[in-house]
């Protein structure tokens, strides 16, 4: 239902318009440009509160995601029950238009600090970004960016820095300390080999 607008006025500072239409409705200036008011001097009360929604939502989205970034599912979760569904929906698409929001270089830029930093294999790594709410294909392509060579280097400072605290001096203790390693996410064929290389030196 169109009502007529009685007061409009605008925050320039902050790019939000005031629009009084059955209610006091704090609106952003492209939803008010993308609702015709100034030619039409009407408007719909529940647009209007979709787009004060929508606002609602963007302020809050900005204020979590100040304190670092977040994965689309995980800022979802932070949203859910505080906005409806199309309000959530809204602003997701739109800081991801604008780049806010980026899963796939998110992702990438975790898997490459988690194998430097702590020195986990691309399983580990990929079951962590899993809990940070990521989708299967950019876990994935995020692994599947990490550089071989650069892993390898990995693992051997691994060994480099536990095996000396480890007792490797049988067989089952060897088995035992390579299981250690494959719960940080390295496969049994990167192990092995890394292990018989250091047992050399």
């Amino acid at each position: 239902m169109q009502l007529p607008v009685t007061s409009v006025s605008a925050d320039q500072a902050k790019h939000e318009i005031t629009v009084e239409c059955g209610g006091t409705f704090v609106i952003t200036e492209s939803d008010f440009l993308a609702l015709d008011i100034a030619q039409t001097a009407c408007a719909d009360p529940e647009k209007l509160a979709f787009c004060a929604d929508k606002l609602a939502c963007i302020k809050k989205s900005e204020n979590y995601l100040s304190y670092g970034d977040l994965s689309e599912r995980k800022l979802r979760e932070k949203l859910k029950g505080k906005f409806e569904p199309r309000v959530i929906d809204a602003v997701v698409d739109m800081f991801t238009k604008k780049g806010y929001i980026d899963d796939a270089t998110l992702a990438e830029r975790y898997a490459n600090e988690l194998a430097r930093t702590r020195l986990w294999g691309a399983k580990r790594i990929a079951q962590y970004l899993y809990t940070k709410g990521f989708k299967r294909e950019d876990i994935s392509a995020a692994c599947d960016s990490l550089d071989a060579e650069s892993m390898r280097c990995n693992l051997r400072e691994l060994i480099e820095k536990t095996a000396p605290k480890a007792d490797l001096s049988t067989p089952k203790a060897v088995s035992a300390y390579g299981a250690k390693l494959y719960r940080l996410g390295w496969d049994w064929d990167e192990i092995k080999p890394a292990l018989a290389e250091y047992s050399k030196e």
